[in-house]
């Protein structure tokens, strides 16, 4: 009754309008009270939300889409009494940030700490800090902030611990030459400066139109036309220019062109880290960039343009004043407030909260551990089985034109090839062409590839693959790379199939291994996403019934189309069941993505009437699994994870593991035409087939690297 009163009001008033006399509704209801805080976050780009959440686990993190209406969004708020807003940078829509003025919602703003990874940002990499700030973030200076309280208030003086640590880190910091970002090893500057013959200034370029001039300057001003007025005001000086590396290679827009002030300064054109382009020089001049602080911390005398947070404090030569900030501060306690007191830290690897210490400890040991690597896609290529490198790839090219796959964490380390995202400028240079499987999204890849003649590589999450979903942003630990097709297109050959049709691959030492892994598998209870719970064994009835599962996957998934099956073969499956199994309970596994809300299945109640069982938890798939004698499917995963555990399973479908003899098949492909054991399939599939990123270095590892983190981490997500 109620909901067809609903659907007549919306209908009669709209579903603009039906959500506000929602809102004013809920607010006169009691507000639901929650364990933790409810943060409602927004502007998070998906790739984040994997470590968000560590930095925020006082609160229960909610993540808003972008395309979510204004009362949508409300209408969620209103629910709770107690939350709290926040938004990465500056991204929120105005009038959420008038909604939460309003109602007295707190309303804080997230962003990257001073020391935050060795590789860039851009490139994905977990950031080792981050600034949660209630009022507005460190570098807008029209407005005060949490860290400009902190650095206009506290009480320093007293607080000599905290002024010793300082000191420490200050050393460390310059000891191990680390940075915010630390991703450009060590050069001889002498070879790019030249030999030092006067006193020499170094201008540092930022991103023009980046939040953090907007905000941090009153004043427009170019990067151009800060390298003039270094040099006006420095006419006896050598200039050295160092523009931003995102600017110079075309990554951000440039509103001056580093070109035009060549003729006075000398223009740093390749990637120099922060720490060697401080070297022989005695003056910097910057808008708001941290590098100014960074040189502070080297004794550099910095002269700012802006405001940016570490100016007004008596250090530096301010061409803004902010009247607020009326104390004279040491660039230890400068040091102390901003590193310390201001942000949060936490392990990339354990995800556990660390200190400033341990944070450059970490850094130190990456920024050794990069600087160490040599020859990087010859060492990479004996990562991987000889079976596993593809043809040519070694030292090859390959061009990607996806969007998505270029913004997956570390997705160059994936690869012994350098990575092209720009293919179309020279196709005739490419060694492959790579796209998202043969899913729609890789058209244009395919169509680039037939164009030029150049070989297809298809592209796949592997079986192993994240903790958490991959449309929720959790990054991949492995990938399927295939010359020959995918895995899941039973129309046509794939890599794996062919790798399971050939031999001489069995090497005792590799099926050791595969053996090892699986039985780390099934003791870590590990699968593709590993995010969900156990199941709770109670909810199933001891009646000394055999229990039977059905798993259902997602409507219009690309497996099921080329797994050689569609929608009607799930009710065939179905129906199959319960005949073979007329005195078993049945239950019906839906997929996680169907009980998210963010797809659809293909098996609802009213296909199977009152005969089956349909299980909505989700669950570790292990151990679900665990809890039955068999196992139906099309073409899921499940499936193979229900063989590693000695099920019976049944097949609907054709995927990769059925047709080779270890899956009760109701379709043959000619093709398969080997019997493999189980052992065999799983060492083709996951070791052969499958490329993992060791998640403690993000670089090329192997199932055990994986293994071993999601071991460890599955429980922490």
């Amino acid at each position: 009754m109620k909901k067809r009163v609903k659907k007549v009001v919306k209908k009669m008033v709209g579903r603009d309008n039906f959500l506000r006399i929602a809102i004013m509704y809920k607010r006169f209801m009691p507000k639901m009270e929650t364990e933790k805080t409810i943060a409602f976050l927004f502007g998070v780009s998906k790739w984040k939300h994997s470590f968000i959440r560590d930095y925020l686990h006082e609160y229960e993190v909610v993540f808003i889409e972008d395309r979510e209406s204004i009362p949508a969004i409300i209408n969620k708020a209103e629910k709770y009494k107690d939350k709290v807003f926040m938004v990465w940078g500056y991204k929120e829509r105005p009038a959420l940030l008038r909604f939460a003025k309003k109602n007295q919602i707190p309303f804080y703003r997230i962003e990257d700490g001073f020391i935050r990874s060795v590789q860039l940002g851009a490139s994905k990499s977990t950031p080792i800090s981050l600034v949660v700030d209630s009022q507005a973030l460190y570098y807008d200076s029209s407005t005060p902030s949490d860290l400009e309280d902190i650095l206009g208030q506290y009480d320093f003086q007293s607080d000599q611990e905290l002024l010793n640590r300082a000191v420490n880190c200050i050393k460390t910091l310059k000891e191990e030459n680390i940075s915010k970002y630390n991703h450009v090893g060590a050069k001889d500057i002498d070879a790019i400066y030249g030999k030092k013959e006067k006193k020499r200034i170094l201008v540092i370029g930022q991103v023009e139109d980046d939040e953090s001039i907007k905000r941090g300057s009153s004043r427009p001003i170019t990067n151009n036309e800060l390298v003039i007025l270094a040099a006006m005001e420095n006419p006896e000086a050598e200039i050295i220019y160092k523009p931003h590396p995102d600017v110079l290679f075309g990554k951000r827009p440039m509103q001056s062109n580093p070109t035009e002030v060549m003729h006075m300064a000398k223009v740093i054109t390749e990637p120099l880290s922060l720490t060697d382009s401080f070297q022989t020089i005695d003056h910097v001049y910057t808008i708001t960039s941290l590098s100014g602080f960074e040189a502070l911390l080297r004794g550099i005398p910095v002269t700012t343009f802006g405001a940016p947070f570490y100016s007004g404090w008596g250090l530096t030569d301010d061409r803004q004043k902010v009247n607020r900030r009326n104390r004279n501060l040491t660039i230890e306690e400068i040091f102390a407030a901003a590193y310390i007191l201001y942000p949060k830290y936490v392990h990339p690897i354990t995800r556990e909260r660390i200190t400033i210490e341990e944070a450059l400890s970490f850094i130190g040991y990456m920024k050794d551990y990069e600087a160490n690597k040599q020859n990087a896609n010859q060492k990479k290529s004996q990562l991987l089985q000889p079976e596993s490198i593809i043809k040519n790839e070694v030292g090859g090219k390959i061009g990607i034109l996806s969007k998505g796959i270029k913004e997956i964490p570390h997705i160059e380390s994936f690869f012994v090839s350098e990575l092209e995202f720009n293919p179309n400028e020279d196709p005739k240079s490419l060694t492959y062409v790579a796209g998202w499987g043969m899913k729609p999204s890789a058209k244009k890849a395919i169509a680039l590839a037939e164009k030029f003649n150049i070989p297809y590589l298809g592209l796949e999450d592997g079986f192993l693959r994240s903790i958490g979903l991959g449309v929720d942003g959790a990054p991949p630990y492995s990938i399927c790379v295939d010359d020959v097709g995918i895995y899941y297109d039973a129309t046509r050959p794939s890599r794996l199939e062919n790798i399971l049709n050939e031999s001489g691959w069995e090497r005792e030492d590799l099926l050791k291994d595969a053996d090892q892994a699986i039985t780390l598998i099934r003791e870590n209870y590990l699968s593709k996403y590993n995010h969900a719970p156990m199941i709770d064994a109670a909810i199933f009835p001891n009646n000394g019934k055999e229990r039977v599962l059905i798993v259902d996957q997602t409507f219009g998934d690309m497996s099921i189309t080329l797994g050689l099956a569609n929608t009607e073969r799930f009710k065939e499956m179905y129906e199959a069941a319960v005949k073979e199994n007329p005195n078993a309970d049945i239950y019906i596994k839906t997929h996680p993505d169907v009980i998210s809300g963010k797809k659809e299945g293909n098996l609802t109640p009213k296909d199977v009437g009152k005969n089956a069982v349909f299980i909505y938890d989700d669950c570790n798939p292990l151990s679900l699994v665990e809890q039955f004698d068999k196992v139906y499917v099309v073409t899921s995963q499940l499936g193979f994870e229900a063989l590693l555990l000695g099920k019976e399973v049944h097949c609907f479908g054709m995927p990769f593991y059925a047709g080779w003899g270890i899956t009760r098949d109701r379709l043959t492909v000619d093709r398969r035409r080997r019997s493999r054991n189980l052992l065999e399939v799983f060492t083709a599939a996951y070791l052969l087939y499958t490329r993992y990123l060791n998640p403690a270095t993000n670089e090329l590892g192997n199932i055990f690297d994986v293994i071993h983190y999601l071991s460890q981490n599955k429980y922490n997500h």
